[in-house]
Order: structure tokens, then sequence, then C-alpha cells
């Protein structure tokens, strides 16, 4: 599952990289950004990519991060997938996918911070923090009309 996972999530920032280049993509500033600042948003493409065009029988959590040091706030976004053929304690063994942790590579406060795309188990990085994990449901989680548009060009490079 997990190198599986991988090469999906591996697959779709690739993608997002190469709509980024792309002069008709240029407007939408979430490609402008990219990937500061689009933890939230990645995490909604991605999390739509895996539910809808992929064949995994998996459950996907959509987690906030909140961290507090020297006063100075960051938030962060990635998801958690359950293996839903699993027969372990699944709270116990799922995976962290997370595409743009990369974000915070200039911070040195955070260890594993130049990984472009993760997939694994929690490390260093994300036990530092606080967190909510949200199922992942898109009757209840559509994307914005810009990220439709997003999602749309990165599927073009997949």
């Amino acid at each position: 599952m997990n190198t599986q996972l991988y090469k999906i999530a591996e697959s779709f920032r690739r993608a997002i990289e190469h709509a980024r280049q792309d002069s008709n993509n240029k407007k939408y500033p979430y490609f402008q950004l990219f990937p500061i600042g689009t933890c939230g948003d990645t995490c909604y493409m991605l999390a739509k990519y895996l539910s809808g065009e992929t064949k995994l029988n998996i459950s996907i959590y959509y987690v906030e991060g909140y961290y507090y040091i020297n006063g100075d706030f960051y938030t962060h976004a990635w998801l958690e997938i359950l293996d839903n053929n699993s027969s372990h304690d699944l709270s116990k063994y799922s995976y962290i996918v997370d595409i743009t942790g990369d974000q915070f590579k200039d911070k040195e406060i955070f260890p594993y911070n130049d990984i472009t795309v993760y997939v694994g188990y929690a490390n260093d990085f994300y036990q530092l923090w606080e967190t909510k994990r949200h199922p992942y449901d898109y009757e209840n989680m559509p994307l914005e009309p810009e990220l439709i548009c997003c999602y749309k060009a990165i599927l073009k490079h997949i």
C-alpha cells in the first residue's frame, strides 16, 4: 500500500508542477503560490483524486495541523489514509500523505522539511503539530469553482 500511495502522490505532485508551467494556468493564484500556503487546497484535490480516480479501498482523512513556537504560529494540512483491506487496528496503521511539506524548507525549526512527497507513518515533523482530523467526504467538501479549474489542469498532466 505504501509504495502504491507514494507513486500516486508523487505523480499528482509532478502533475501540479507541470500545470504550473502552463501559461494558461498562470492566472490562478494556486499555481502561482504552490507549495507555499496551498496545503489545504492541495489536500482537497488529492483527496478527490484518490477517492475518484483510483481503485484503492481506503478511507481518507483531512488533517489540520497547528504549531506554536516562540510567538510564531504555523498551520499545515495533510491527508491520512487508512487501508480498508487491512486487518490491523487502522488507527495505528494509517499513512500520512503530504505533498506540500517542503513549503517549510526554509524553517530550521521543522525536521524533514525538504521532502516534496511524504508517504509514511508520523515522523518527528508530524508529531510537532496539534491536529484536528476530519473524514473526507466529497459530497460535503466540494472543490471551490477556481479549484475545479486547477484540478482539471492537474489531471491533464497525470
